[in-house]
């Protein structure tokens, strides 16, 4: 920009009149000047306070004026003033005006049409302020105009061609505006032009061609507008270019091969985030000028030319999210060792490629400025070289998600200035060196997702500068280094995931800068939590889950008042729930779960400020739950098994208190009559023994007796007359012991040569083979005092005639009209206990009288090895399920799956399959129940659908926890892909969503769509040969999109959506999440085909 001084002669001032005061009025420019002023409206630092008529004009701020015209402006010079107003169209009449500078303020309006008025205007600045409007045509009056910069404004419309007739323009600068249309082609009569700027604009259409005119170009920006087509290669005509920028457009195509070989002085080409194709042309290694190669996020692939090594200046190389690279089994990074000739070499981009094969030693041998090396997330394999160890001015290196095995080498640790360490999700096995200890400046170290074993070294305590360690998902054992409490800058801590065991020191405390996240959770700390917990005043999420933590909650941890998420679920926590919680007046998510914790739920809990995820599970909590506030809302899950526990809002499920004590009271009863059956049990042995003892000599000998029982009596059958003549008609002289449940008789059979054991039951006949006493029998017993405790009626009651029982009675009622078997006292009192609930009362009672009668079912089956064992009863009685027994009706399968006896076959597989799926142990992490649902889930198939046990039950896998067998729909996905994956999964915990610039949704809507959350999410699939839709996974800047199978996508989603419910991202559902993908990737790539493809056939089509 040209600044014109003022030089006035001596002589000129010997010639001013001696007298006589200046007066504005007699000059045109200054009255000029004057009413530019007038449309001024805010001076905030009063540059403007000289503008008056005390003063002559030419002295005024900004104002220059002829050497030899008297009293003549030619420059106004108002530069970063803070003026607000508008732009004068007054200034027209500044006639000999050269230089109008009015940029970097605060100027609104339109740019004053007369302008084109001033024809020996040389110099129009008026950027960075509020302008609007169009682009005067009439500008092509001012023909003597070398520079016009409109950039940073609001100007809108066409560039006009009047424009392209200026032909001395030298600098045309329109960026940042929203200017629309496609660009003039008749700029290219602009010959004089160096500097063509039109970046971040709305431009469409194709670059012209035309350009290639512009000989003098040197600066060539078109940056962020929506230009399509190819990069014409007659813009390599334009020798004189020194920066070219082609950023975040919709060009296409391939880099011309032209533009190597003409453009000798071209320093800087950006040209990332577009759509170009094909191969980096080996002519780019002709630019020996070029210091910056910028051709990230676009579709180039192939291999990376050994030759852009001869770029002697090259100081940065960004090639990310890419396609190059290579699958042929050779590694595709030996073009590193020709990169080592770039001795200037500062930054280097490689991330989110195709790049396989093992990273060669020779990138030890790289630039020694290099600070920037970024490889994450490619195929590369093999051990880290020790090499790297080499590169003493890296300040970041991130090698993650890769397949890197080996150990991490010792020789990071000379890396004094590196600040960021990233080598997460790899292989990498072995301990953590305490050489890295030794990097003083390190700020983040995150080495989570691997293999590392071992203890944490105490030498990290050095890295004094550490803000970030994530060392999850490992196998790292010892205890918590105390040595770590010394990293004091630490803002976030994640060791979960691993063995690390002990107590956590008391100095974590010290830890008093911890911002964000303190987490520990699946590992095997035990003792109390430290009262000192309470100095992290700052930080945001605590996760102790998932350990074994005993004790109470301390009291202290009311000092973490930055607190917005809690978990201390799955330990060994007891005590009440600290009022000093109430404190933390940001906590929003609170998870308690699976503890020993006892006492009432605080009403504070239900703040409407406070708490929206809560989880009280599991624990030993009693009382009423309160209904004020949020807990109102909180579903059924966040009180589960907690029997104490009643009332609360109808939402919630609980029954009323007055019902939760008649439940409790049925309950008493059912574990007092297992106590009398275990009585009966141990009198009856002791009976029978006794009577053995004591026998008549003249009797045959045990061994006689014995052998004829196991020949002859192992499945034999008696019917009542027989037992009654065996028994004397039940006398008394062969009563062997009476209970409370019934008696039992000694019966002689065929001929003296056998005696069993008779136990009669309230009238009814039950026998044992033999002297043994049949365990079975007792269960038999246990179940018929189940029925008679809900019905009330007794097996011989006169109801039940012409081959009616009781245990028939019962069956015909069950599921559906189980309430008209229900003895009327319970139904009373459930009336009574609902009050203004009846309906849901007799409800919860109808569902608990199922439970029990179900079980009685499964104790009195005719068949005796078809019945519970007594460890399994008492497992039904707590989990209301049994793995090994049969089911007693299909009544009972319905149940188990959830359906109506009316289904079709398609909502029965249907509903089969969502049950596999809510039990699979992907899904189950914690695999309580398991083995048992899937079991049960299976036997409530095979009965209803007219498939066979061998037609579900797909192999035989003990690893997979599901007893001897595995549903063949149950096979891991994970570990044994079930097709090709084309399938598409976004993970929106790392999704940018709307404000992403290189967005999925933009680029295939067909198959993306923007989610309630603002993140993108997978709409349609079967897109695998789509291009677009390979583009939007390509080019996705934070590698959220992921092909999967069909199996994978929805046990990712389901993931995906339990993990959205909770307020973070760094829950560990999140890190299994990303383990998962992980683990798909893997295995996904090494899936083969079938060599024999089955016939095609639409019958029996699986089409889950």
């Amino acid at each position: 920009m040209v600044t014109f001084q003022r030089h006035i002669p001596l002589l000129f001032l010997l010639v001013l009149p001696l007298s006589g005061a200046f007066i504005c009025e007699d000059y045109r420019d200054c009255q000029t000047l004057l009413q530019f002023k007038k449309g001024i409206i805010s001076d905030p630092f009063g540059h403007l306070q000289a503008w008056n008529i005390a003063n002559p004009f030419c002295n005024w701020t900004g104002v220059t004026c002829h050497q030899y015209h008297q009293n003549r402006v030619i420059a106004l010079e108002l530069i970063d003033m803070h003026l607000q107003g508008i732009i004068s169209p007054l200034l027209s009449n500044l006639s000999l005006l050269t230089n109008l500078s009015l940029q970097n303020n605060r100027f609104h309006g339109e740019i004053p049409s007369s302008f084109g008025k001033l024809s020996e205007l040389v110099y129009l600045n008026i950027s960075d302020n509020n302008l609007q409007g169009e682009i005067p045509a009439s500008l092509q009056g001012c023909q003597s105009l070398k520079s016009i910069d409109l950039d940073y404004n609001n100007l809108s419309g066409v560039i006009p061609e009047e424009i392209g007739r200026m032909k001395n323009l030298r600098v045309l600068a329109l960026s940042e505006n929203n200017l629309t249309g496609s660009i003039p082609s008749n700029l290219s009569n602009l010959t004089e032009l160096t500097q063509l700027e039109l970046a971040v604009n709305y431009f469409t259409g194709s670059i012209p061609p035309q350009l290639g005119a512009l000989r003098k170009l040197e600066i060539f920006y078109l940056h962020i507008n929506f230009l399509t087509g190819p990069i014409p290669a007659a813009i390599s005509n334009c020798t004189a270019l020194r920066k070219i920028s082609l950023i975040e457009n919709l060009l296409s195509g391939e880099i011309p091969l032209e533009l190597g070989s003409k453009l000798q002085n071209l320093e800087k080409f950006y040209a990332w985030n577009n759509r170009l194709s094909g191969k980096i042309p080996v002519t780019l290694s002709n630019l020996s000028r070029l210091i910056l190669l910028d051709l990230s996020f676009n579709n180039l692939e192939g291999e990376v030319p050994p030759e852009l090594g001869m770029l002697k200046n090259l100081e940065n190389l960004c090639l990310h999210a890419n396609y190059l690279g290579n699958s042929s089994g050779n590694s595709s990074l030996t073009f590193l060792t020709s990169l080592t000739n770039c001795s200037f070499l500062k930054k280097l981009n490689l991330r989110s490629c195709l790049f396989s094969g093992n990273l060669p030693a020779s990138v030890g041998a790289l630039s020694k400025d290099l600070s920037f090396l970024d490889l994450r997330s490619n195929c590369i394999t093999g051990n880290i070289p020790e090499s790297i160890g080499n590169l003493s001015s890296l300040v970041y290196l991130n090698l993650s998600d890769n397949f890197l095995t080996g150990p991490i080498p010792a020789s990071l640790g000379r890396l004094g200035q590196l600040q960021r360490l990233n080598l997460y999700r790899n292989r990498i096995s072995g301990s953590i060196p305490n050489e890295m200890g030794q990097m003083a400046n390190l700020g983040l170290l995150n080495l989570g997702a691997n293999l590392i074993s071992g203890p944490i070294p105490p030498s990290l305590g050095n890295l004094s500068q550490l803000r970030y360690l994530y060392l999850s998902q490992n196998t790292l054992s010892g205890k918590f280094p105390i040595e770590l409490t010394q990293c004091t800058l630490l803002m976030l801590l994640d060791l979960s995931y691993n063995s690390v065991n002990g107590s956590i020191p008391v100095r974590i405390g010290l830890l008093s800068n911890l911002a964000f996240s303190l987490i520990l959770s699946n590992n095997n700390f035990e003792g109390q939590i430290p009262e000192t917990i309470g100095k992290l005043i700052s930080v945001q999420a605590i996760d102790f889950s998932k350990n074994k933590f005993s004790g109470t909650i301390p009291t202290p941890i009311g000092g973490c008042i930055s607190l917005v998420y809690l978990n201390l679920s799955h330990n060994r926590l007891g005590g009440p729930i600290p009022r000093s919680l109430k404190l933390i007046t940001n906590l929003e998510g609170l998870d308690l779960a699976h503890n020993e914790l006892n006492g009432t739920i605080p009403i504070w809990i239900g703040d409407e400020r406070m708490i929206k995820n809560l989880n009280l599970s599991y624990n030993r909590l009693s009382g009423e739950i309160p209904t004020t506030g949020m807990l109102s809302n909180f579903n059924r899950s966040s009180f589960l098994g907690n029997v104490g526990l009643c009332g609360g809002s109808a939402s919630i499920g609980f029954p009323p208190c007055e019902v939760q004590k008649l439940t409790h009271k049925i309950r008493k009863r059912v574990w007092y009559a297992m106590i009398a059956i275990g009585v009966i049990g141990m009198l009856l042995l002791a009976a029978i023994f006794v009577y053995c003892f004591f026998r008549k000599d003249d009797e045959k000998p045990d061994d006689v007796m014995l052998t004829t029982f196991s020949a002859q009596c192992g499945t034999c059958t008696y019917t009542q007359r027989e037992l009654e003549i065996a028994t004397d008609g039940f006398h008394d002289t062969c009563l062997l012991g009476r209970g409370s449940f019934g008696s039992v008789f000694k019966a002689i059979t065929d001929n003296g040569n056998t005696t069993v054991a008779v136990k009669v039951l309230h009238g009814d006949i039950k026998y044992g083979q033999g002297i043994e006493v049949s365990a079975k029998g007792d269960i038999y017993s246990f179940g018929v005092m189940l029925l008679e405790m809900v019905t009330r009626k007794r097996p011989t009651s006169n109801m039940f005639t012409d081959g009616l029982d009781l245990r028939q009675w019962v069956r015909y009622a069950l599921p559906d009209h189980i309430l008209d078997v229900v003895d009327i006292t319970l139904k009373q009192e459930a009336n009574l206990g609902g009050q203004n609930d009846t309906v849901g009362s007799l409800h919860r009672l109808e569902q608990c009288c199922i439970q029990m009668l179900d079980l009685a079912m499964m104790c009195t089956d005719d068949n005796p090895q078809n019945r519970p064992t007594a460890s399994s009863v008492v497992q039904i009685g707590r989990t209301g399920e049994d793995a090994d027994a049969p089911l007693s009706s299909t009544s009972s399968a319905f149940a188990v799956l959830g359906v109506q006896p009316t289904c079709s076959a398609a909502e029965l597989k249907a509903a089969f399959r969502a049950k596999v799926k809510q039990f699979h142990p992907d899904v189950n992490r914690t695999g309580e129940g398991s083995d048992t649902m899937i079991r049960r889930v299976i036997q409530a198939y095979e009965m209803l659908s007219n498939y066979s046990r061998s037609e579900i039950i797909e192999s035989a896998d003990l690893s997979v926890g599901v007893g001897n067998f595995i549903c063949s729909e149950c096979l891991d996905p994970f570990e044994n892909p079930e097709c090709e994956a084309f399938d598409l999964f976004v993970n929106e915990i790392l999704c940018v969503g709307k404000g992403c610039p290189y967005s999925c949704v933009t680029r295939a809507p067909h198959a993306f769509s923007f989610a309630s959350t603002g993140t993108a999410r997978a709409t349609s699939q079967g897109h695998g040969e789509d291009y677009q839709v390979q583009l939007a996974v390509g080019q996705c800047p934070r590698s959220c999109i992921h092909y999967v199978t069909p199996s994978q996508r929805i046990i990712l989603e389901e993931l995906l959506d339990s993990i959205l419910e909770v307020p973070y991202d760094i829950s560990a559902e999140a890190d299994f999440l990303y383990s998962l993908i992980v683990k798909a990737k893997f295995e996904n790539n090494r899936y083969q085909k079938p060599k024999k493809q089955p016939k095609a056939s639409t019958q029996n089509v699986d089409w889950f």
